[in-house]
């Protein structure tokens, strides 16, 4: 941001004020390394407001809070951090989701903070349930595979900050700002509730990630992160009407019915994790580490919902946007078959023991079995087994592959099956539908 004009403290104390919760902001004021800023509007919300410098018409924003002690000393710690490489990981490239504060303000004690040259206006603050169905903030952004990259940046963040020694003595979320349209978090390196240390103890380190995991829980499906032994876990708002809870009786997750929808449109791998946290009668720390490569996991299985068309994972059980079922063994696979007669069409469903003659295709061999319906739980795929004495040809990036008998053919969008000694006779994958 660039050096202004000063005007006169006459003018300063004569300008608009804007109401923020029991304060007011001026709609000018000069900056604590005396800048004159001006406000762009009226302030976002209680915390936040959007500024302009003068001269420059270069635009932050104002992040007010009161519990911000020292900001001129804030400001000479934030440029030493910087000089340091404080937002450099070890192989030096720079972590752009943190943001050091630039500027400051203090109009009085009730209305001071940072300033910094972000805008974010369009980030939900603090620790909220992310994965709402019932929140603007999903509906709007309609790509759960987003959600998840942003709650995976504020894992790679935390992780960075534990890395570079910084320790809390709380964390409430304040310094939290997740945008789940484009899959982005930023943390706000403000000074409060935070320090740095030379070395870590493990029993710190243990509370540190059990927080963190416990902050999960609630940024994805809402459950209460509190913990009795666990004094860092303070967010702010916390919705403890919703969420999930173990029911002994009926050894099942039990809870509101929009919990439970998003605890089945997670993957496989983060409902595991988290089971372990909140469920689990001897739980477990899952470290920063496991939880990054989890969500990696994650979003490298993402794929269309074939019913709404929105982003869901390969292994979840429902969409979250449609609440239609994901899971392939409950579905119906279509097909095409095309040969030299009329083409037909299938519908094939999962079952033990479902199985197809050739002749359903046009095809005559000896086997009386020439192909099984598969289906894996793991992956929640489902595949076409070779039972014929004969191999089928796929193209794979644009390689035919052979399927020799007793291979299974992955299910998947584009597969088209063709049959040795037959070259009249494909089978094409149309899609899934509701049995």
């Amino acid at each position: 941001m660039s050096d202004t004009y000063d005007h006169d403290i006459a003018e300063q104390r004569d300008a608009t004020l804007v109401t923020t919760s029991d304060a007011v902001l001026p709609e000018q004021f000069k900056t604590v390394l005396g800048k004159m800023v001006k406000l762009v509007g009226k302030p976002f919300n209680d915390m936040l407001a959007l500024i302009t410098y003068s001269t420059s018409k270069m635009q932050g924003n104002v992040l007010i809070n009161s519990a911000v002690q020292d900001v001129e000393a804030l400001l000479e710690r934030s440029e030493k951090l910087y000089e340091e490489g404080f937002l450099e990981n070890e192989n030096f490239e720079e972590r752009d989701s943190i943001i050091l504060p630039l500027d400051g303000m203090i109009v009085s004690d009730e209305l001071k903070g940072v300033i910094i040259d972000r805008d974010l206006r369009s980030y939900t603050n603090g620790v909220e349930w992310l994965l709402n169905p019932e929140s603007d903030a999903l509906r709007n952004s309609n790509n759960i595979e987003n959600a998840l990259r942003s709650v995976l940046e504020f894992v790679r963040t935390m992780k960075h900050l534990r890395n570079k020694g910084v320790v809390f003595d709380k964390i409430d979320g304040h310094q939290f700002f997740f945008n789940i349209e484009y899959g982005e978090f930023q943390f706000v390196f403000d000074g409060v509730d935070i320090a740095q240390a030379e070395s870590v103890d493990d029993s710190y380190d243990n509370l540190y990630q059990d927080a963190i995991s416990r902050l999960l829980l609630y940024l994805l499906i809402g459950v209460n992160p509190g913990n009795p032994d666990n004094t860092l876990v303070t967010p702010r708002g916390e919705n403890t009407e919703e969420g999930l809870a173990w029911d002994e009786e009926t050894n099942s997750i039990c809870g509101s019915q929009s919990a439970l929808l998003v605890w089945d449109s997670l993957p496989e791998n983060i409902r595991r994790a988290l089971f372990d946290i909140a469920f689990a009668e001897t739980g477990r720390v899952v470290t920063l580490d496991e939880w990054e490569l989890l969500f990696c996991e994650a979003i490298a299985d993402v794929e269309v919902c074939p019913f709404c068309g929105h982003n869901t994972f390969k292994t979840a059980k429902k969409c979250i946007f449609c609440s239609n079922t994901t899971e392939k063994a409950d579905l119906l696979t279509k097909w095409l078959v095309e040969s030299i007669s009329q083409p037909n069409y299938l519908r094939i469903a999962f079952g033990r023991g479902t199985t197809l003659p050739g002749e359903i295709l046009g095809i005559k061999l000896k086997t009386p079995e020439f192909m099984r319906l598969m289906y894996n739980s793991k992956t929640n795929a489902l595949g076409l087994k070779n039972l014929s004495n004969i191999s089928w040809f796929t193209m794979e990036n644009g390689t035919q592959k052979e399927i020799v008998p007793g291979k299974v053919a992955l299910i998947e969008d584009g597969l088209e099956l063709t049959f040795d000694g037959y070259p009249d006779i494909s089978m094409r994958f149309l899609g899934y539908e509701t049995k």
